[in-house]
């Protein structure tokens, strides 16, 4: 039997009609969840949801689902289904790598901390990591960038420095 929250009541309301003695006659149907529902449009054959004989490790499966056909496990961003994108992103479930770099460069979600990152998200925290006490020029002169004349000041530094030495 179905549970009440996922049925959808379509009994005839009556609206427009004379109001009946007796009560309506009720038929209920299941519901589909939602997101589910959305994924018979990209891949009508591949809505069997793989049954796994374990639990995966990795972060990255709790931001897509895991379809099956046949011998090939896919990996289905749940962001994309919910933004109702026409093509939603999928990947091979062996190289769950491809699904970090997707999530951190199209939907900006980052891996917990202490989990696998992506190479996208490593290359990014490491362009904008300085060594530890290091300071910009800005910051040891204490200059307002946003100020054209401190701005030009700035600028003239930098011009003078020997990149030989």
């Amino acid at each position: 039997m179905t549970s009440p929250d996922l049925c959808v009541d379509i009994s005839d309301s009556g609206f427009g009609s004379v109001p009946n003695q007796r009560p309506a006659q009720r038929r209920i149907l299941p519901v589909q969840p939602r997101p589910l529902y959305r994924l018979r449009r990209p891949f009508p054959q591949a809505m069997n949801t793989t049954n796994r004989a374990r639990e995966t490790r990795c972060w990255a499966w709790q931001f897509g689902y895991d379809i099956q056909k046949e011998d090939d496990r896919r990996w289905i961003c749940q962001a994309c289904i919910r933004k109702n994108t026409l093509h939603p992103r999928h990947f091979e479930a062996d190289g769950i790598h491809n699904a970090y770099n997707h999530l951190f460069n199209d939907h900006g979600i980052r891996a917990p901390p202490g989990r696998t990152k992506g190479t996208a998200e490593k290359k990014a925290d490491s362009k904008n990591r300085r060594p530890t006490g290091q300071r910009t020029l800005a910051e040891s002169l204490k200059l307002d960038l946003h100020d054209p004349r401190e701005q030009a000041i700035a600028n003239d530094f930098i011009k003078r420095f020997d990149k030989e030495v």
